[in-house]
Order: structure tokens, then C-alpha cells, then sequence
């Protein structure tokens, strides 16, 4: 599985050139916001108003590059994270914590305990993947069923095939998705195996979430077109 993350995407396009005019592309957005905020520095993870966001990116970027471009499945995220399905806890360069410099590497006196970070800024796990250990939760391609693994293919699951509306902590009935990882600064950012239910109320609002954040996968070795 090959993943590229959105901040780090220019790096590997400037090594694979693409023809942007061959492709009908969507007028650019245009965001305002403080150039000296954290959150939409470039090598940041990219903060996200909601799954639609990421979901919406990784479609592009497929009809740009002519690859199958999507979010990883779920379990293409843990077996990405746990270095090819083994049985580790931590998505670090050894499996284990090293304050500084793996993991957390703001200390209480800096005044950036709450904010993300360059991607790169610790050491990628043994596949060469940065990011997965503490920094933003990631999106991921399931739409959250609680019972969806009592049913699912044991091999390579492709997650829940249709939408499942549920209510959840007094919302309103709605489709849910996941999140995986850790967000910066919260008490339990070191468990690997967390997961977390999302939904896309908050890009009614346009606001961007620094700690959501998420990485396109490519699904496919042939080009779509």
C-alpha cells in the first residue's frame, strides 16, 4: 500500500511530473486564516472540516494523477500502522516511546502542547510512513458500524459497503466515520489501536479542525487512465 500525505504530496509530484491541463480541475479554494497559525503551515498535517474534506481530495488527486487514489480502508490503516499487521502498539520507528524523540516532541514548556506539528519532524515507522504515531487523527474510508467486524471478510476488509444511519450521544440520526491515531496533546495519544467516530457537522460551519486530519492511499498499481 503506498500513501502519501496531502502536506507531502508536491515533494513526490515534482519527481513525477503531471500535466495539470489535461485534467478539468476545481476552482482553488480560497482559505483566510493567520500565515503564522500552526494549523495551516505546509508541512503540517492539513486540517479538515469534516470526512467529505479528505474523501473529496483523494477523489482529485485520482483524476489528476490517473491513479486510484482514495482513503485507506481501515484495516489498511492498522496494517500500515502496525508495520505489516504485527503485533506492536506504538506506529514508531522501534515500537516503543521515546519522549522527544518519536513521540511528543513538545515538552510542557513550550506552549505548543496542543498543536500539530511538521509531519517529518519524528522518525517514520519501519515502511517509511511518517505521522501515524501522535500528531492528528487520520479519516479513513469505513463508515462506522459498531457490529461491522462480528460479520466482515477476515481478509484485507473492505469496511461496511452501505451507509448505516445511527444516533449517537443525543445527535441526530446520521451517517458516521472513522477517525484513527491520536490527536496531539490528549491524555491517551499513545494508543495505537484508538479509534474514534466522526461525523461532517462541523463543515456546516466551515471550520477547520487541525487535529482531524487524513492520508490518501493508492488502491491500485495500474492506472485508471
Amino acid at each position: 500500500m503506498a500513501i502519501y500525505l496531502q502536506s507531502t504530496w508536491k515533494i513526490h509530484n515534482e519527481r513525477c511530473p503531471v500535466g495539470v491541463d489535461q485534467y478539468t480541475l476545481p476552482k482553488p479554494e480560497v482559505r483566510e486564516h493567520s500565515p503564522d497559525s500552526f494549523q495551516f503551515q505546509p508541512d503540517n498535517p492539513a486540517s479538515t472540516r469534516g470526512w467529505q474534506d479528505a474523501k473529496d481530495y483523494c477523489t482529485w488527486l485520482g483524476q489528476l494523477t490517473g491513479y486510484a487514489f482514495d482513503l485507506p480502508t481501515e484495516a489498511q490503516w492498522e496494517f500500515a500502522a502496525r508495520n505489516r499487521g504485527q503485533n506492536i502498539y506504538y506506529a514508531t520507528d522501534n515500537g516503543f516511546l521515546e519522549n522527544g524523540r518519536n513521540t511528543r516532541p513538545y515538552d510542557k514548556d513550550s506552549g505548543k502542547l496542543g498543536e500539530t506539528y511538521p509531519v517529518d519532524l519524528m522518525p517514520p515507522n519501519p515502511l517509511r510512513i511518517y505521522g501515524l504515531q501522535y500528531n492528528a487523527a487520520e479519516w479513513v474510508n469505513d463508515v462506522y458500524d459498531p457490529e461491522y467486524y462480528s460479520y466482515s471478510q477476515i481478509a484485507n476488509p473492505k469496511g461496511p459497503g452501505d451507509s448505516l444511519l445511527l444516533e449517537m450521544d443525543g445527535q441526530n440520526e446520521q451517517e458516521f466515520h472513522l477517525l484513527r491515531g491520536n490527536l496531539v496533546g490528549e491524555i491517551n495519544n499513545n494508543i495505537l489501536i484508538r479509534r474514534q467516530v466522526g461525523n461532517d457537522e462541523i463543515r456546516g460551519y466551515n471550520t477547520y479542525v487541525s487535529s482531524f486530519s487524513f492520508r490518501c492511499s493508492i488502491q491500485s498499481h495500474l492506472k485508471l487512465n
